[in-house]
């Protein structure tokens, strides 16, 4: 399966990644372990929205990342 652009793969169901979008094994990151003692923010999304909005930008700012938890996303 060949894919000009990266969007076109959220116009169908897709199976499996086009190979074009893996990294070979030797250009993968490595897995590390965590750092003893860091936590990252973690954010439900059932708080009311001005304190949401609040949370998100500061754990994006300070952070680059967080963990969202009461999304409805069945795992």
């Amino acid at each position: 399966m060949e894919v000009e652009r990266v969007q076109h793969l959220a116009c169908g169901p897709l199976k499996e990644l086009p190979a074009q979008f893996i990294r070979p094994v030797d250009e993968r990151p490595e897995n590390t372990k965590a750092v003893e003692g860091v936590r990252l923010p973690v954010i439900s999304l059932s708080l009311p929205h001005d304190l949401l909005v609040k949370q998100i930008a500061e754990a994006a700012s300070e952070w680059g990342i967080m963990l969202i938890t009461d999304h409805g996303i069945r795992l």
